[in-house]
C-alpha cells in the first residue's frame, strides 16, 4: 500500500513538471468545449421558445370585418382544401372581406419545416361567388 502511494506521488510530481502545461491546456480546452455545448443548448432552448411564441402568435383570431357568414364558410372550405393539398404545410386565414359577389381573403401558407421558415408567405385570394358556389378564383403572391 505504501508503494502505491509513493508511485502515485511520483506520477503527480512528474505531471506537475514537464507535462503540467499540456495538462492545463487540455483541461482548459475540455472546460471550453463544455461551455460551448452549454451555449449551444441555450441557443436551442431560445429557438424553441421563439417557435412556441410564433405558434402562439398564430393562435390570434383572423380579422373577419365585413365578411358574410355564407362567404366565410366557403372561404374556410377552400382553405381546408388548400391545406390538404399542401400537407404538411399549414394554411391559416389572416383576414377576410366580402361583398355580394366576391370574397377576398389573405391566407398565410406556412413553411413545411422550421428550417424553411423564411418560405412562409401571405397570399391574397379572390373568389367570385354566385348562388353559394365559387365561379372563379384568383391568387396573388
Amino acid at each position: 500500500m505504501k508503494a502505491a502511494r509513493t508511485e502515485s506521488d511520483l506520477e503527480a510530481e512528474r505531471l506537475q513538471g514537464a507535462l503540467a502545461d499540456e495538462l492545463r491546456v487540455a483541461k482548459a480546452r475540455a472546460a471550453g468545449e463544455k461551455e460551448k455545448e452549454k451555449e449551444k443548448e441555450k441557443e436551442k432552448e431560445k429557438e424553441k421558445e421563439k417557435e412556441n411564441e410564433n405558434d402562439n402568435d398564430d393562435a390570434v383570431r383572423p380579422d373577419l370585418t365585413d365578411v358574410s357568414a355564407a362567404h366565410l364558410e366557403i372561404i374556410r372550405t377552400l382553405i381546408a382544401e388548400r391545406e390538404a393539398q399542401f400537407r404538411p404545410r399549414r394554411v391559416e386565414l389572416v383576414w377576410a372581406r366580402s361583398n355580394a359577389n366576391h370574397a377576398v381573403w389573405c391566407e398565410r401558407r406556412h413553411a413545411a419545416t422550421v428550417a424553411a421558415r423564411a418560405m412562409t408567405r401571405d397570399v391574397i385570394c379572390v373568389a367570385q361567388i354566385e348562388k353559394g358556389k365559387v365561379i372563379e378564383r384568383w391568387f396573388f403572391g
